[in-house]
């Protein structure tokens, strides 16, 4: 199989984040992973998924990555995840939104700002958006409580 095409056959088979993938799912991303270890993930994601794609699959599939690549890829993997909630396109603010295991923006304050200006620009991102900032603010609450 090209790597070309382990894309849409990972998004076919991706389970959402909250249930334990199959044991093809990780081998095949682990392959992609490894694959691609100095490439931007995420663009190649982007790139390799067809526009219908439902944005939940694009996120359980960079959640699956984030397990899975060095702190290296996964910080150039963030960095355009987060350029891409400071830009325009709305099917690449869609996949950014999508992850459920890490944050966007080291700084809350920052993840905040950026979340209001894609609220303004984008009014039905609202919901996810309030979502990701009240479960950010929750977890930090519990661990400052810790």
């Amino acid at each position: 199989m090209s790597e070309q095409n382990l894309v849409p056959v990972l998004l076919n088979l991706i389970t959402p984040s909250s249930k334990h993938p199959a044991d093809e799912e990780w081998d095949l991303t682990l392959r992609f992973a490894d694959q691609h270890r100095q490439d931007d993930l995420a663009e190649i994601i982007f790139v390799n998924t067809p526009a219908s794609t439902e944005p939940w699959k694009v996120g359980a599939l960079i959640d699956h990555l984030v397990w899975n690549i060095s702190d290296e890829s996964l910080e150039r993997m963030i960095n355009t995840l987060e350029n891409w909630l400071r830009g325009d396109d709305p099917r690449r603010i869609s996949y950014a939104l999508a992850m459920d295991y890490v944050f966007p923006f080291k700084d809350p304050k920052e993840m905040f700002e950026v979340f209001t200006e894609v609220k303004s620009n984008f009014p039905a991102f609202c919901e996810r958006c309030d979502e990701l900032i009240h479960r950010r603010a929750k977890l930090r609450k519990n661990k400052t409580e810790k």
